[in-house]
């Protein structure tokens, strides 16, 4: 059986390696407030620009809404245009052939 100093010396050996171990899990868990940290101020980072994206979503949606209502007036224009041009392109044609017959009938 071992005596008392050796014993002694024994214990001292694994508090010691105890105290190294508990010392790097310090060292480990101060790393890992550190990593959590950056980790957490990088979410709220992505969050502030996912929000960023959802404005630019709505405003890309009242943009494109606001040239569709200016589309559909500007289409409602040609085709009144249109109408009125080929108003005139049918009377222009009326005119010229009820000339045309009254120069050939008389």
């Amino acid at each position: 059986m071992a005596n008392l100093e050796e014993r002694v010396t024994d214990l001292e050996g694994h508090a010691e390696s105890q105290t190294r171990a508990i010392d790097g899990l310090r060292a480990d868990i101060a790393d890992l407030r550190g990593e959590l940290r950056t980790s957490v101020a990088q979410l709220r980072s992505e969050t502030a620009l996912r929000s960023d994206i959802g404005d630019v979503r709505r405003e890309m949606g009242d943009l494109r809404n606001d040239m569709n209502r200016r589309s559909d007036l500007l289409d409602a224009k040609i085709d009144r245009h249109f109408v009125w041009l080929m108003g005139m392109m049918v009377t222009g044609f009326i005119t010229v052939t009820g000339a045309l017959v009254g120069v050939v009938h008389r």
